[in-house]
Order: C-alpha cells, then sequence, then structure tokens
C-alpha cells in the first residue's frame, strides 16, 4: 500500500532506542574507530546526556559528518533554498490542489492542534502540500514529546558539540539534494498523502508516537516494523527514493574513509537498520559494527 510522504519524513526523523544510538565501526584494517549515531529530529537534546559514549566519540575522532554540513545547517541562506522548494507553482497552490472541503478538513485538524480558529491552508496557500506535513509534525511533536524544543535540534547540537571541540563539520548531502528528495514529488501526490495522513484511524499523532515509543525503548525491530509494515510503511518506491539509495551512497563514502580517518557519523536512524540499512551495509562491506553501550 502506499504510504503517505508525511509519515516518511517521520521515519526519516526516527530513531532506535538510547541503547542502540551510537555504534561502533571497527575491523578490517581500521586504524581508530569511527561511530554513528541515529538522531532524531523529534527528539529533546537531553537524550545525548542519556546515552552512553558520546562525549568520547566526539572526543576521540578526526571529524564529523551530518546529513547536511552545519555550515548549511545554520545558515539563512539554507533556509531560504528549503523554502523555495517548498513553495507551489502558481498553478497548484493548496486551493487548486483541494477541494474546499478538504481545505476545511485540513484547517479543523490544525485548529484542533493549534486551539486557534484560522485558516492555515489560507496562511499557507502558496506552499506545497508537503509544508502542511512538515508543519503538523513539528507542532504534535512540541505537544506530545515531553522536553522537545523545535529551536534545539539534536543532529545540530552534537554537530555543534563537534565544531566547538575543533573538530570539522562536514555534510554527506547538500540541502539543494534533500530539497529535491523531501519536497519534489509530484504535488497531486503530496496533497493525496496529506489527506491520507489525517484520515488514518488515530492520525499523525499515534504515528508520531508509535515512532516515539520504538524510540524510548531502544526496539530496532519495532523500529523497522513501523517502518515496513504494510498499512503504514513505506512502499517500495518511497523506500528507495528516501533511505536505500541515500545509505547505499553513505556506505560508499565511508567505505573508502573509515580505514584511515575516524569519523562521527550523525544521522536519522531510520538509515540504521534493515537488510539495505548502513548497519548492514558496513558489515557486508567487512567493517565490525557494534552498539556502544555502558
Amino acid at each position: 500500500m502506499k504510504r503517505t510522504a508525511f509519515f516518511a519524513m517521520m521515519i526519516l526523523a526516527a530513531v532506535c532506542g538510547n541503547a542502540q544510538l551510537l555504534w561502533k565501526v571497527s575491523g578490517k584494517d581500521v586504524k581508530s574507530p569511527s561511530y554513528i549515531f541515529g538522531t532524531h529530529h523529534m527528539a529533546p537534546v537531553a537524550v545525548l546526556d542519556s546515552v552512553a559514549g558520546v562525549a568520547e566519540a566526539v572526543a576521540s575522532v578526526d571529524e564529523l559528518y551530518g546529513e547536511l554540513s552545519l555550515a548549511e545547517m545554520t545558515s539563512p541562506e539554507t533556509q531560504g533554498v528549503l523554502m523555495g522548494m517548498m513553495t507551489a507553482p502558481a498553478d497548484s497552490t493548496l486551493d487548486k490542489v483541494f477541494t474546499s472541503a478538504e481545505l476545511a478538513e485540513i484547517d479543523s485538524v490544525f485548529n484542533a492542534l493549534t486551539g486557534m480558529p484560522v485558516s492555515i491552508t489560507q496562511q499557507l496557500n502558496g506552499f506545497k502540500p508537503a509544508m502542511l506535513s512538515t508543519s503538523m509534525l513539528a507542532i504534535l511533536a512540541t505537544k506530545c514529546i515531553p522536553g522537545y524544543n523545535p529551536m534545539q535540534q539534536l543532529d545540530m547540537t552534537l554537530l555543534s558539540r563537534g565544531a566547538s571541540a575543533g573538530k570539522p563539520v562536514k555534510g554527506l548531502e547538500t540541502v539543494e539534494f534533500q530539497g529535491q528528495v523531501l519536497y519534489n514529488s509530484p504535488i497531486a501526490e503530496q496533497a493525496k498523502d496529506l489527506l491520507k495522513s489525517i484520515r488514518t484511524e488515530g492520525g499523525p499523532e499515534k504515528s508520531l508516537l508509535d515512532l516515539n515509543a520504538a524510540y524510548r525503548s531502544g526496539d530496532l525491530a519495532a523500529l523497522y516494523a513501523l517502518m515496513t509494515d504494510p498499512e503504514s510503511g513505506m512502499d517500495d518506491a518511497t523506500a528507495e527514493k528516501l533511505l536505500n539509495s541515500r545509505n547505499a551512497a553513505w556506505v560508499d563514502f565511508l567505505i573508502g574513509m573509515i580505514p584511515t580517518t575516524s569519523v562521527l557519523i550523525v544521522v536519522g536512524a531510520g538509515h540504521l537498520p534493515g537488510a539495505k540499512g548502513v548497519i548492514a551495509g558496513l558489515r557486508n562491506a567487512g567493517f565490525e559494527v557494534e552498539p556502544v553501550v555502558e
């Protein structure tokens, strides 16, 4: 069954639990261990203080890599680029892709979330439906996840700690690439996906809470089950675009780097599990990849 882009974005943001957030990569002529940290855009930064070995990993590596470089993550130009990619063409604004009844339905959901009787669809009429999905996710996380502060992102905080320690902080991708991945699907599909997400039993809040529960319990199997569930998981094409192809590119990069350079990779933990995940990719290449636990 086709999965919504909204849930797919939550999958990209998902994390495994504390005991399995930090992974050590060694073996195969690696001079100094490298590390992978599974991050979560909707997690409180206090998570960093509960994961054993994070500070030691930052101190020991030569470089850090996020999905984006720290410079791009903190640049106002980056926000401008993303905003442009989220802006709809003139013939595909919200009032042109949704019926009046659908717009009222979407507004009703947003009004319930914010407690304010305003027309979100009018205020954001010039944006793509994926923008509404992203906004809804941020509002839900603020309401549902204790300690979450949208102004304090987990990945940016960890990468900033590396920069403060004098380590180079680079990116595996560019903001242009990520914008294309997240916001460049056909607008008709984005509209269909948004409606499906708000009409699913339990709504997007249940999906977010389920993912957060998998994060809190540290259960990679549960996380993977959410990702591949026939009713709520991503279809093969979406998984290939959002996860598998990117995982393969990252693994190829790491295979060439980690034998000689110790790095800490900070990526969404939804990229870690599964037969085509980063962990399996590195293991298949002959490296030892084990969780760092107390």
